[in-house]
């Protein structure tokens, strides 16, 4: 293959990567496609792009990347296979882990650009907040706005099969990643105009997030900004900071003036103990459980709570990831965890990366916390974690393999 092949073949895998992308962060508002073919679309996606740059590497006698990071996962993956087969007794969470390992392949060896990054953070920014100030303006026009605290929660457009989430957590988090997105660039934009334009789209998509009244994608996009503003501070912009914490301070006063009381006492932890605490007394049933779950494949019990309610989410990452693969495999989530956060600030100096390290160690520090508290499916075609955790581990991981080409 020649030098113009092999540079043809790079494109073309990016730009398939691309697409994933698009059918990720902006099919989750809407998406031509049912949900059965989006996920065929990805697997071939992910496939065709995977093999093209697999076969690059051979004809460029590149190695693939195999480094301590690397190998990390690569157990945790093996795991995942040898525990669907031997206490599951079902493959089929090797095949959606399979969707993963492709990811993480694909942004580790593809070389995407600073500014192709910003682009597209920019797109999924203007299109995000085109869709909530939509359904701000379709839900008033409609009647379901909320007219008062928690009379409803605003969870899509009032436009079925656009923006239309069906849950308020799941809109929250979806526009949370459209927040932090917008955050970064609002920090890092130097030109004064676009930073008004992204305190504008700021504003837009902190009034649906508020209006969703999940309270985890709040402590999500607080932590977000939290995290941004204080690694990307630079003296020079430091009037930035005025408004987004006027803001803040004012929504604080409110909200501990009015709402807190409710929030803490009355709601409390909406039932989260008895979930969290009916999942730690099955996940330690026995030593076999305790050590390697239940299985990959097994479905988590119904629990009946004392408010009447059955609910089947473990509302824990965490928890969720002890009762299906043990100690064994919550040991190895966590090690990939800070192996990600490890690698990622000690790329913060890089001259072209570096901000967007910033960006996935924010991202990732956020969906740590949340994982606590709600999101769930570790390992399943693509859902919310791919952005949480998932993305950042990738990042991670090409960070690594750059590194140890002596990129800086």
């Amino acid at each position: 293959m020649g030098i113009t092949g092999i540079a043809a073949t790079r494109k073309v895998a990016f730009w398939l990567l691309a697409g994933v992308f698009i059918l990720y962060y902006l099919g989750a508002y809407y998406s031509p496609f049912t949900s059965s073919a989006e996920d065929t679309v990805f697997r071939v996606l992910l496939g065709l792009s995977s093999l093209i740059i697999i076969v690059r590497s051979f004809h460029l006698k590149n190695d693939i990347g195999i480094t301590p990071y690397a190998i990390l996962i690569g157990l945790f993956f093996l795991y995942v296979l040898l525990n669907s087969f031997f206490i599951s007794a079902d493959l089929k969470p090797v095949r959606r882990a399979l969707l993963l390992v492709l990811l993480l392949f694909l942004v580790a060896r593809i070389e995407v650009s600073k500014n192709s990054w910003i682009f597209g953070f920019r797109v999924l920014a203007f299109f995000s907040a085109a869709m909530a100030l939509f359904s701000l303006m379709n839900t008033y026009r409609l009647g379901l706005f909320p007219m008062s605290y928690r009379s409803l929660g605003l969870k899509g457009s009032g436009l079925s099969g656009v923006a239309d989430f069906g849950n308020t957590i799941v809109a929250g988090m979806h526009y949370a990643i459209a927040f932090a997105v917008t955050t970064f660039l609002y920090f890092t934009d130097k030109k004064s105009g676009r930073v008004l334009l992204w305190s504008l789209l700021l504003a837009i998509l902190s009034v649906y997030i508020v209006l969703t009244f999940a309270r985890t994608a709040w402590v999500a996009c607080a932590i977000v900004f939290v995290v941004l503003g204080g690694m990307l501070y630079r003296k020079t912009h430091w009037r930035r900071y005025l408004p987004p914490l006027l803001v803040l301070l004012i929504l604080l006063y409110v909200f501990f003036s009015y709402y807190a009381g409710y929030e803490f006492s009355s709601r409390g932890l909406t039932a989260r103990d008895e979930i969290w605490l009916s999942t730690w007394n099955s996940s330690i049933a026995s030593v076999k459980t305790f050590l390697f779950g239940h299985g990959a494949a097994k479905a988590l019990e119904a629990k009946a709570l004392s408010t009447g309610q059955v609910v089947y989410n473990t509302h824990s990452v965490y928890l969720e990831t002890l009762y299906r693969y043990g100690v064994v495999g919550l040991t190895f989530l966590i090690a990939i965890m800070i192996g990600a956060l490890s690698i990622l600030y000690k790329m913060i100096k890089h001259h072209e990366y570096g901000e967007l390290a910033v960006f996935w160690l924010a991202t990732l520090v956020s969906g740590s916390i949340v994982m606590i508290v709600e999101l769930n499916s570790l390992i399943t075609t693509p859902n919310l974690l791919w952005h949480w955790l998932w993305m950042p581990v990738a990042f991670a991981l090409f960070c690594q393999v750059n590194l140890n080409k002596g990129t800086s």
